[in-house]
């Protein structure tokens, strides 16, 4: 007992007291900036989040959007899609992707001669003459598409590190030069989107490009497509040609539409020569019904 009263040092409750006002000063002085800095982390976190959940949401309205302009049951509208191109330039992915569709939608009015959004039958006719494109005016639609795809073109390049985008720019650059008669820059454009293929590790993009390129063909020597309402009507074939001539003949001064004559015997598999009144031959015979039964037998 008196050993331990002796290892008691003298002035240890002073010393406790001093520790414990140098932490009070601490807090005094160090509490406020040491909450101001962690406020300033959760905010910055819960600034991050929000900002975040916004990219994405746009992200999502952008795909959606360009989904929706995609899925149209008729031509889709290559303005639209330029819109949506503009709007979400933030969004690189589906901005390229908008501009591709769109170059596409402007070419293909341009080689039809029809735009977009335009009611065709089935037989090729366009309800609306306005919505025909008259030869003088395909170059417009051709400089809309050829804006496009350099765009795309220009944003990605060869070392983009989204092969598939510079390859739809490169061979649509290339098809526009092959409309409009420059063979020798459609091949580049083609060799271009070969090259960028062949370092993606794409063979079947590199087959195509090497297709394309062998056979490009001048505007002049294509072959002229032209819809069937523009044909010539069929040939009659030789029934209609008799039937009409008989019917002129038989009935010269009515005016009526002449009367068409079925071929009866031809769906009959017979001759109406050799009809006339030959007897419709009978069937088989029966057999006779026994006069007795074996009972009676």
């Amino acid at each position: 007992m008196d050993e331990r009263q002796a290892q008691i040092k003298e002035g240890a409750g002073l010393e406790e007291s001093r520790v414990n006002t140098d932490l009070v000063e601490f807090l005094r002085k160090w509490s406020t900036p040491l909450l101001l800095v962690l406020v300033a982390i959760v905010g910055a976190y819960v600034l991050k989040q929000r900002v975040d959940d916004a990219r994405q949401r746009n992200v999502d309205s952008a795909f959606a959007e360009h989904a929706a302009a995609m899925s149209g049951m008729g031509e889709v509208s290559p303005d639209s899609l330029r819109a949506i191109a503009e709007n979400y330039d933030s969004v690189p992915a589906v901005r390229d992707m908008a501009r591709l569709d769109a170059g596409d939608a402007y070419l293909r009015a341009a080689i039809s001669g029809v735009k977009p959004g335009a009611v065709v039958d089935l037989e090729g006719a366009v309800e609306n003459e306005e919505d025909l494109i008259a030869a003088d005016e395909r170059d417009w639609w051709y400089g809309q598409a050829q804006e496009m795809y350099q765009a795309v073109w220009d944003a990605t390049g060869e070392e983009s590190g989204r092969p598939m985008t510079s390859i739809g720019a490169a061979f649509g650059l290339g098809s526009i030069a092959e409309s409009r008669g420059d063979l020798d820059a459609a091949g580049e454009w083609y060799a271009t989107a070969g090259r960028v293929a062949e370092s993606a590790k794409l063979p079947n993009f590199v087959s195509l490009a090497e297709q394309r390129s062998s056979e490009m063909v001048a505007v002049a020597d294509r072959p002229v497509l032209i819809s069937s309402v523009n044909l010539p009507p069929p040939p009659e074939n030789e029934l209609d040609r008799i039937r009409r001539e008989f019917n002129r003949q038989s009935m010269p001064d009515l005016d009526m539409e002449p009367l068409e004559i079925p071929d009866v015997f031809g769906e009959l598999g017979g001759d109406a020569d050799d009809a006339g009144d030959e007897p419709v031959p009978a069937g088989p015979a029966l057999p006779e019904t026994p006069s007795e039964t074996p009972d009676e037998r």
